[in-house]
């Protein structure tokens, strides 16, 4: 009886293995359930960038590609997109905020298809022009390299930047103290040797009083602590301006950001702002910032950062001489000075900036308009001005890149730039 049963069983599979053949031998696909919702051949209305309205945003559904490209540097690295979507189209993510530095690949349910649309973000070409690698300087880590210029914007002149790669093991770090100021080259050999920086730069603003001496008067935050915060408020012409001046850092592990910024104190929150308080020398202040004033503010909470200002460029575009101002900082920004200030590139770098002035080997420098000129048309999104003048000093493995820091006089500088200028505060990167 068993041996019956198998032979019966057999016989079965042999029959449906032959009715699986077609009369050429071929194997026939087994009969599929036809999907009968087909998936809208165009599911992306409209795709907007939330901080750039004049990005240009393609929308290629043949090859399911999104190109969003910029006439300007821009922060790829943090894009917000709002996406208008047809029928019954859903995206398969709830982040709003996308990393475009490489491709991004978005899941998309179409009806009851699943779908991958590849997002490009295209920020305009970063241009060096003019500027040729120098390294006479020493070894620098291989995510530094350092760049020089004789003939920026057109003016002859002596100018400098290191570029650092924020995709590596870089390290950025700000040094001093409540009170007190060194020249750079001080700041520089009280490192250990295990730890003297690449780069070195000077940073925040100080001033002196009878009862503190020299001190900082600029945004300092070591370790998430705020060891100083920016001067708040100053009094102009009889009036009482509260101000909201800038400030470069980084939350805990998070990314460079150039913001303006404004603490009412030690153990204040700092909040920071997309725009300034837009304060004019002579007209009614503006009211006193807080967490909703100027507007879209928000909960700084920085682990590293320092003060400075003001910002150079905002946004990929140049901040206009006149909205500078509105950081209410003592100081000619269109006369010709040694310069210094960092900049933010699309490509996610840093550009750590200097330029030579004040008479010396004759060169008067550049204007804060040029200098932020120069930092976009280099690819920087955001720049922030630090202090300059006198006070500019920068070094690459602990030798000065320009000749500068204190004068005797107008006329008669100090000839060989030997004297730099004690500062509160410097900015260091490994």
């Amino acid at each position: 009886m068993n041996v019956v049963i198998k032979l019966f069983l057999l016989s079965a599979v042999l029959f449906a293995a032959s009715c699986s053949k077609s009369k050429t031998g071929e194997e026939v696909p087994p009969p599929t359930t036809e999907n009968k919702e087909t998936p809208v051949e165009k599911p992306f209305i409209n795709v907007k960038v939330k901080d750039y309205p004049d990005a240009s945003v393609k929308i290629d559904d043949a090859n399911k590609k999104i190109t969003i490209s910029f006439a300007h540097p821009v922060q790829l690295k943090k894009m917000n997109l709002d996406f208008e979507l047809a029928g019954k189209v859903r995206l398969r993510t709830l982040q709003s905020s996308f990393d475009l530095l490489v491709p991004y690949s978005l899941n998309i349910n179409n009806n009851t298809h699943q779908q991958v649309y590849t997002i490009t973000g295209e920020a305009k070409a970063t241009d060096y022009s003019g500027w040729m690698e120098d390294t006479s300087f020493g070894e620098l880590p291989a995510h530094i390299k350092l760049f020089k210029n004789i003939t920026m914007q057109e003016k002859t002149g002596i100018a400098y930047f290191a570029l650092v790669d924020l995709a590596k093991d870089y390290k950025f770090n700000v040094i001093g103290e409540a009170t007190g100021v060194k020249v750079p080259s001080a700041f520089y050999d009280q490192l250990p040797a295990g730890q003297k920086p690449s780069v070195l730069i000077n940073s925040g603003y100080f001033t002196y009083s009878d009862t503190q001496g020299m001190y900082g008067v600029s945004l300092l935050i070591k370790e998430g602590t705020t060891v100083r915060h920016n001067t708040s408020s100053t009094d102009r012409l009889g009036k009482t301006y509260y101000m909201t001046r800038s400030a470069i850092g980084m939350e805990r592990n998070g990314p460079m950001e150039i913001n303006w910024v404004y603490t009412d104190g030690i153990n204040a929150p700092t909040y920071a702002y997309p725009a300034p308080a837009a304060n004019i020398e002579g007209e009614s202040p503006q009211p006193k910032p807080s967490f909703s004033f100027p507007a879209n503010g928000r909960n700084w909470r920085a682990y590293t950062a320092c003060g400075a200002g003001p910002i150079a460029a905002k946004d990929g575009k140049v901040v206009p001489f006149e909205k500078m101002k509105q950081e209410l900082i003592t100081g000619d920004g269109s006369a010709n000075r040694p310069r210094s200030a960092i900049g933010l590139t699309s490509d996610n770098k840093m550009i750590v900036y200097i330029n030579q002035g004040n008479g010396f080997d004759g060169l008067g420098g550049y204007t804060w308009e040029e200098v932020g000129r120069e930092l976009v048309k280099l690819g920087c999104y955001d720049a922030i001005h630090l202090d300059g003048g006198g006070s500019s000093c920068m070094l690459i493995n602990g030798k000065p890149l320009i000749k500068g820091g204190e004068v005797d006089t107008p006329v008669n500088p100090n000839p060989n730039g030997a004297r730099q200028r004690a500062v509160a505060t410097v900015v260091t990167i490994n």
